[in-house]
């Protein structure tokens, strides 16, 4: 998914969404993108996205340093800031996170808004798809990324982690802590089987368990 997204900004995508269930990652592989955008591109986190268009708009002005214009044209302000950004040669990328929230209007108004920016603005947006579709189609299984556009990369995030994913995840995480290698050694495959089966392999349900075990 990730490499998915990364492949969407160098190709040129206007906009991009990353879908799928609860609980899969799609907060942590927008932030990762976050990171890697960084270095060439001028970037703003927005992890709440239900909000009315201006009010969307006004925020994220706020986020990036920048004042709220007196006139309360705060899409227009944003237009400017995300031209000045790509001028300098770091456009404006901005990562949605829960975009699933999104009033239509908003969605609508922030895909329009892309667009007129001529590719000085970009968004990458996560969230659930819509409860309402049929996954297993592969259509439409995001209404809210419809919203930002036709042309908008649609990405899905579906894979639970395997048994090594868990193993994996828990070694590395208690590593990093500094557990004590007595602590580690009760990581077997026992214990890894036995949170897989318990959390299906879905990557919050699977942090929160190990959580437990290890209080």
């Amino acid at each position: 998914a990730l490499s998915a997204l990364e492949a969407a900004i160098a190709g040129g995508a206007a906009t991009a969404a990353l879908s799928g269930p609860p609980g899969i990652g799609k907060t942590l592989v927008l932030r990762v993108l976050e990171r890697r955008l960084a270095e060439h591109h001028t970037t703003v986190w927005l992890p709440y996205a239900a909000l009315a268009p201006d009010e969307l708009f006004a925020w994220t002005l706020g986020l990036l340093g920048e004042p709220s214009p007196g006139s309360g044209n705060a899409e227009a302000a944003l237009l400017v800031v995300a031209r000045d950004a790509a001028a300098l040669g770091q456009p404006l990328v901005v990562l949605i996170d829960d975009a699933s929230a999104l009033p239509a209007a908003s969605a609508e108004r922030v895909g329009a808004l892309v667009r007129a920016s001529a590719g000085s603005m970009r968004v990458m947006a996560a969230g659930l798809e819509d409860p309402t579709t049929e996954p297993a189609t592969g259509s439409d299984a995001a209404h809210w990324a419809r919203l930002l556009g036709p042309a908008t990369v649609r990405i899905r995030l579906v894979d639970p982690m395997s048994r090594e994913d868990v193993a994996r995840l828990l070694h590395t995480r208690l590593e990093a802590s500094g557990a004590p290698a007595s602590l580690l050694e009760r990581v077997d495959e026992t214990l890894v089987a036995r949170i897989h089966a318990a959390t299906g392999g879905v990557p919050r349900d699977v942090t929160a368990l190990a959580s437990e075990w290890l209080r």
